[in-house]
């Protein structure tokens, strides 16, 4: 994707904005991985050297609706705020699946200074 992304910058502008807008281009996150257990379907899994945890955070926007008349904020952002998180710790060599597939186990966060 990064490839095409640099060749269609050069050769077409119009089309690369457009790509821009729609598409987020990402480089590979290298996680620490250390050793672990989960408890998976009633059973303690211990990892040796190959368990990751990831943070997902959720926010929430909210915006008025654009219009021209008073009774519209005109997009104005109302509230922008941090709804959450959620932690997922999985083997480190397993790309896909998670939860639900009874790959990954819901995790916990301590904060250590």
């Amino acid at each position: 994707m990064v490839k095409m992304m640099m060749t269609t910058r050069e050769e077409n502008p119009v089309l690369y904005s457009k790509l821009r807008r729609e598409y987020i281009v990402m480089s590979r996150i290298r996680f620490p991985v250390r050793t672990g257990s989960m408890l998976v379907r009633g059973k303690v899994v211990r990892l040796e050297q190959n368990l990751c945890s990831e943070v997902g955070i959720y926010g929430v926007i909210l915006s008025g609706a654009e219009g021209e008349d008073e009774d519209h904020d005109n997009g104005k952002v109302l509230l922008n705020a941090f709804a959450g998180y959620t932690v997922r710790s999985k083997p480190a060599d397993v790309d896909d699946g998670g939860v639900m597939m009874g790959v990954a186990a819901l995790d916990s966060l301590a904060v250590v200074q």
